[in-house]
C-alpha cells in the first residue's frame, strides 16, 4: 500500500509539474521580453526575504508532521486532533506576525534594493508579496495532515490547477497592461483561493478534525517542545544557506545580477521540483515505514533512495553543466548569460544539496535531526562568511561558492554518520564506500558527456547526447548492484500487481 501511495503522488505530481513548468517558461519569456531585468531581481529578492522571515515559523509544521505519522498509522483520531488544533492556533499567530513584521519594514526596503532603475509603487509590491506568504499560514496546517495521510496528490492536483489559473492570467495581464503590480495582485488572489479550496476538501475528508477542544498533554507538549529546539536550529541553517544568496547578491553587487541569476535558479528550481516528486511522494511512506520495520529494512531503504538521488541529481547535473548556456541563448538571448564558473558552481550547489536531501529526510522521520541540531548553524556561519569575502574577490561566482563549500564541509559528512550510528548501528565506513565511487561515477559520465557535446555545435544533438549518453553508462554499470535490483523488483511487482486489478 506503501508503494501504491508513493507511485500515485508521484505519477499525479509528474504530470501535473510538466504543464506548471510549461507555462512558467511562458510566463518568463513574456516577463523578459516586457518588462525590465530589474524586475526580474525585485521578485528574486523579496522571494528569498519572505524565506528569512518564515523563521518565524520556528519549525513547527515539521515538529507536527513527525509527530503525526505515528497516530495517523495506528488511526488515533484524538492525539491527531490534538495536534493539527495546536498546529492551527500557531500558524494563525504567525501569519498575522509576518503581516505585521511586513509593514515595519516596509520603509528600511532601500537598504536591500540596491538599483539604478525607478520601480513605481515598490513598497505597495513589497506588501503583496508579504500578505502572499501570511496567507499561506492560515491555511497551511490543513496541508500537512494530507501530506502525512500519504495523499499529496490532492495537494498536487489544488496547487497546479490554480498555478494554471495565476500563469494565465498573468499572462494575459503582462498583454495586455505591462503592469507588474497587477501580476503581483493576480498571484495573491490565486494563493488565497488555493489554500481556502484545500481547507475545505480537509475538512470534508476529515471531519473529525472539526473537535476544536482537544488539546496537548503535558507529555505530548514537552517532547514536541524537545522537537522544536532542535529543528529551530535546522531551519535557521537552511534558511541562511539556501535563502540569502539573492540578498547578498543585491547589497553587494545589485538587484540587476539578481535578476541575470533568477533565470537561472528558476530552471534549477523546476528541475529540483521534478526530483522532489519522486522523494517527497515517498517521505510519508518512509515515515510509516519507520513506525512499524525494523531498522535493517530501513537501512536498505535508504540505500536505495541515495542510489536513486545519485542518478537523478548527477543526470540533472550533467544536463545543465553541458546545456544550460546554450539553453539561455536560445531562450532569452545572450545578454542574460552568466560566466561559465558561475554556472559550474550553481550546478555544484544543486547537486550537494539534492543528494543530502534524502539523508535528512531519513534522519527528520527517525527524529534524529536532534542529533545535528547545530550542523546547519556551522553551515550557515561558513556559508555567509565565504559568499561575503568571495563575492568582494571575485564576484558573483564567489555566492555560489561559498554555498558549496559550507556544504562539503558539513552535512555531506555529519548528517549520514549521526544517520547511521544512531539508526543503523553501523560504521559510516560502509556509507562513504558506496557513496565515493557513484560520485567519481557520476564525475566521469559527465566529463565523457561533456567532450561529445563539445563536438557539436546543434543544441538539438547535444540534448540527445546528454539524454541518452549519461542514462545509457550509468544502466550499463549500475545493473547489477543491490540498489538496481531492488529497485527493479519494486517496479516490476507493482506492475504486476497493477495488471492484475
Amino acid at each position: 500500500m506503501r508503494s501504491f501511495n508513493s507511485i500515485r503522488n508521484m505519477t499525479v505530481s509528474t504530470i501535473a509539474q510538466v504543464f506548471s513548468m510549461l507555462l512558467s517558461f511562458v510566463s518568463r519569456t513574456i516577463f523578459v521580453k516586457l518588462l525590465s531585468t530589474e524586475y526580474l531581481g525585485l521578485s528574486g529578492l523579496f522571494t528569498n526575504i519572505l524565506s528569512v522571515l518564515s523563521l518565524s515559523e520556528l519549525g513547527i509544521g515539521n515538529a507536527i508532521i513527525i509527530n503525526l505519522y505515528k497516530p495517523l498509522a495506528e488511526k488515533d483520531e484524538e492525539t491527531v486532533c490534538r495536534y493539527m488544533n495546536f498546529y492551527a492556533k500557531a500558524y494563525r499567530a504567525i501569519g498575522i506576525f509576518i503581516l505585521l513584521f511586513g509593514l515595519i519594514s516596509t520603509p528600511f526596503l532601500d537598504c536591500l534594493v540596491k538599483t539604478d532603475v525607478a520601480i513605481p509603487n515598490l513598497r505597495l509590491i513589497y506588501f503583496l508579496f508579504v500578505a502572499n506568504s501570511a496567507v499561506s499560514y492560515f491555511f497551511a496546517y490543513k496541508r500537512t495532515i494530507l501530506t502525512v495521510d500519504q495523499k499529496e496528490y490532492i495537494n498536487t492536483i489544488n496547487r497546479n490547477v490554480f498555478l494554471l489559473i495565476q500563469h494565465v492570467l498573468q499572462i494575459v495581464i503582462l498583454l495586455m497592461t505591462h503592469s507588474y503590480l497587477l501580476y503581483v495582485v493576480t498571484m495573491l488572489l490565486c494563493t488565497f483561493l488555493s489554500n481556502l479550496h484545500i481547507s475545505f476538501l480537509t475538512d470534508r475528508r476529515y471531519p473529525y478534525l472539526k473537535n476544536k477542544d482537544a488539546k496537548l498533554d503535558r507529555g505530548q507538549k514537552r517532547d514536541l517542545v524537545k522537537s522544536l529546539k532542535a529543528i529551530l536550529l535546522h531551519k535557521v541553517g537552511g534558511v541562511l544557506v539556501n535563502s540569502t544568496d539573492n540578498i547578498i547578491i543585491s547589497v553587494l553587487l545589485g538587484v540587476y545580477w539578481v535578476g541575470l541569476y533568477s533565470n537561472y535558479s528558476m530552471i534549477t528550481g523546476i528541475v529540483t521540483t521534478f526530483a522532489l516528486i519522486i522523494f517527497a511522494a515517498c517521505s510519508a511512506s518512509i515515515g510509516n515505514m519507520n513506525a512499524v520495520e525494523s531498522s535493517e529494512r530501513v537501512h536498505d531503504v535508504f540505500k536505495t533512495m541515495t542510489f536513486i538521488s545519485l542518478w537523478v541529481y548527477g543526470f540533472c547535473s550533467i544536463c545543465f553543466l553541458c546545456l544550460f548556456q546554450d539553453f539561455i541563448s536560445v531562450w532569452i538571448g545572450d545578454q542574460f548569460l552568466l560566466d561559465y564558473v558561475t554556472v559550474m558552481l550553481i550546478v555544484a550547489a544543486f547537486f550537494l544539496k539534492g543528494i543530502i536531501g534524502i539523508t535528512n529526510t531519513f534522519l527528520d522521520v527517525t527524529k534524529l535531526f536532534v542529533n545535528t541540531r547545530w550542523v546547519p548553524l556551522t553551515m550557515a556561519a561558513i556559508n555567509l562568511l565565504v559568499s561575503i569575502v568571495a563575492t568582494y574577490w571575485i564576484g558573483l561566482s564567489g555566492v555560489f561558492l561559498g554555498t558549496v563549500v559550507s556544504y562539503a564541509l558539513t552535512m555531506l559528512w555529519i548528517n549520514p554518520l549521526v544517520l547511521y550510528k544512531r539508526k543503523f548501528n553501523r560504521s559510516i565506513w560502509e556509507y562513504i564506500v558506496f557513496l565515493v565511487p557513484r560520485l567519481l561515477i557520476i564525475l566521469g559520465i559527465g566529463a565523457v558527456t561533456y567532450i561529445f557535446t563539445c563536438l557539436t555545435n546543434s543544441f538539438i544533438i547535444k540534448v540527445l547526447i546528454c539524454g541518452l549518453l549519461p542514462n545509457l553508462i550509468m544502466y550499463i554499470v549500475w545493473q547489477h548492484t543491490k540498489e538496481f535490483r531492488y529497485l527493479y523488483g519494486v517496479l516490476k511487482r507493482m506492475i504486476s500487481r497493477k495488471k492484475n486489478t
